[in-house]
């Protein structure tokens, strides 16, 4: 719980050299929010969600990570980085914000993905 940023809605990482390190990617988001929903609070859940509508939802799909992630710039994945994502990250993500109770907002991403 120590590497959350809060207010920003992300979680660091460790490198190497111990030097902590935001991550802003989808798969984060997921797998905290499948492993920990019960630990984060209410707060947590929010910023957490508004990370992924600020910084990965699109128009009509997601990224997989966000454009102000440390890595972006050296990453070539259309599949899971900045430029899209696995289309398993979808529903996985709006399951975890259904999770976070954030329902309307599940919908709406459900509905701009759905073609």
């Amino acid at each position: 719980m120590a590497l959350y940023k809060p207010g920003e809605g992300v979680w660091n990482a460790r490198d190497n050299a111990g030097k902590e390190v935001s991550s802003r990617h989808c798969f984060d988001y997921i797998m905290t929010g499948l492993a920990l929903e019960s630990d984060l609070t209410p707060t947590m859940k929010t910023e957490m969600t508004g990370f992924v509508e600020r910084e990965l939802l699109t128009k009509t799909w997601m990224r997989a990570m966000s454009l102000k992630d440390p890595a972006a710039a050296h990453s070539d994945r259309p599949d899971h980085g900045p430029m899209g994502s696995y289309d398993g990250w979808p529903p996985l993500t709006i399951d975890v914000m259904c999770r976070f109770g954030t329902f309307d907002k599940a919908v709406k991403f459900l509905r701009a993905v759905e073609r």
